[in-house]
């Protein structure tokens, strides 16, 4: 791996014939305004074919549904309180943290039939 990549959300996302455009955005500060509100910046472009767009878009929903699965409250809804640690001693070996939900790999496209030949006009 040659570059990791930080972004707080993706920005629009655009179809221009076979290839889907994806914006990365992160949040910085905007001096112009007087409350210092963050503003939406474009760090960075990712262009993909549709096919692997929507291969990705699947992976996406599976992984959000495996994060659904371990509890985590649904966008736009704040976290849950951490629970208050309770009085009692503290035990032998720390606690093992939970396990993580895999994501099965998505299955590969299917292949396209191949093409079929036009037949010559002559026998």
């Amino acid at each position: 791996m040659s570059e990791q990549v930080f972004a707080d959300g993706i920005g629009p996302i655009v179809v221009v014939g076979g290839t889907v455009r994806l914006d990365f955005i992160t949040l910085v500060p905007d001096e112009s305004d007087a409350a210092a509100r963050p503003k939406s910046v474009v760090q960075h472009r990712l262009f993909m074919p549709v096919e692997a767009f929507l291969i990705a878009a699947r992976r996406f929903n599976e992984a959000a549904t495996a994060i659904a699965k371990m509890g985590a409250p649904p966008p736009g809804e704040p976290a849950p309180p951490a629970p208050m640690p309770s009085p009692s001693p503290p035990p032998s070996a720390p606690p093992s943290p939970p396990p993580l939900a895999a994501v099965p790999p998505a299955p590969p496209p299917e292949p396209e039939p191949p093409a079929e030949r036009p037949k010559p006009p002559f026998p």
